[in-house]
């Protein structure tokens, strides 16, 4: 266990500017994918996906994915 926290402590460490620059960019991001979902309901919606499902369950997922991900990632 020791050698592991001598490695982490060992590790290179993003700087502050580094840091708020790699949030920003994931933001942007997310923001993106959300906003391009969002104006493709009306087509996912003609073909038989349902107004609510889209809204309650696909656009949040898109959302969080990055947090999703992280967390599995962190799991494993």
């Amino acid at each position: 266990m020791d050698e592991d926290r001598n490695d982490e402590l060992l590790r290179d460490k993003l700087t502050f500017t580094e840091c708020i620059l790699a949030i920003a960019i994931a933001l942007t991001f997310v923001c993106m994918s959300a906003v391009f979902l969002v104006q493709e309901i009306p087509f996912i919606v003609e073909r038989g996906v349902s107004d609510n499902f889209m809204g309650l369950i696909l656009v949040p997922l898109v959302e969080k994915a990055a947090e999703h991900l992280t967390a599995i990632d962190e799991a494993w």
